[in-house]
């Protein structure tokens, strides 16, 4: 079975991915004065939700569950 890891080379060995960062919330309370998001013009952010819908959260933990399945991770 070929590997659908996104290898640039489909010959390659596939490396699994064993780690997984994912930013649920937004926002950042510790206002840091060097900060070019939250202290410059650019104030867009505010418009964002603030916390990743819980659809979102469902859908990457099903496609992290089914990248384990793929590859025998525990």
């Amino acid at each position: 079975m070929a590997c659908r890891c996104g290898a640039a080379d489909p010959a390659a060995p596939c490396r699994p991915i064993g780690q997984y960062v994912l930013k649920v919330h937004s926002r950042c309370d510790l206002s840091c004065d060097h900060c070019y998001v939250y202290q410059e013009a650019d104030q867009t952010w505010r418009a964002k939700p603030a916390r990743m819908a819980a659809s979102t959260v469902r859908a990457a933990a099903a496609r992290i569950a089914e990248h384990a399945r793929a590859h025998d991770l525990p």
